[in-house]
């Protein structure tokens, strides 16, 4: 089996959002899914280099789905901020999709290591958690922004790879009720 189609049969089974790696066992090397509690074995044992060719092919799939994910999340901040536009008839003369394009154009991401940074208009929106390390909170979390260069490490306002985006408002994340 070529290693694209273990990759893809993996996929197709188990998805690991935190990416995968190798550890060695007796029988050899297995390929190992991190998930949001822990690692998860996957029975395929094979060679070293091979297991680790799979894991950096996997861990390119890994992080596709993340940058669509933050892809998405630019979608709804922008689909909020044109709903916002439309209540008040500002912009009226500007079609809705011509709205969505340049807000949505106003938005970039700065990526570290621990936190992606969403800016709005030189204004940091928030701060999306990049890494499965973090004591706290799960990789894809959405957190306000505490300032321009650290988040408010008190809860979570949604996750974008589990698709909660409730708290997703154009100026920024929602506040706690």
């Amino acid at each position: 089996m070529k290693l694209s189609e273990k990759a893809a049969d993996i996929e197709n089974h188990d998805f690991y959002p935190l990416g995968y790696q190798v550890e060695s066992e007796d029988s050899g090397h297995i390929v190992v899914g991190v998930d949001y509690d822990g690692f998860t074995p996957l029975t395929w044992p094979m060679e070293e280099a091979e297991a680790q060719a799979l894991i950096d092919e996997l861990n390119e799939v890994a992080k596709g789905i993340f940058v669509t994910a933050v892809e998405n999340l630019k979608d709804v901040i922008a689909d909020d901020y044109v709903g916002w536009t439309n209540t008040l008839d500002f912009q009226a003369d500007k079609s809705v999709e011509v709205k969505r394009a340049e807000f949505k154009g106003r938005l970039s991401v700065s990526k570290g290591k621990k936190y992606w940074k969403i800016i709005a208009d030189n204004s940091c929106w928030g701060f999306i958690v990049a890494t499965g390390d973090d004591k706290l909170f799960k990789k894809g979390d959405i957190l306000k922004s505490a300032g321009w260069s650290k988040p408010a490490r008190n809860a979570p306002r949604g996750n974008i790879l589990d698709g909660n985006l409730n708290g997703v408002r154009w100026t920024g994340p929602a506040y706690l009720r």
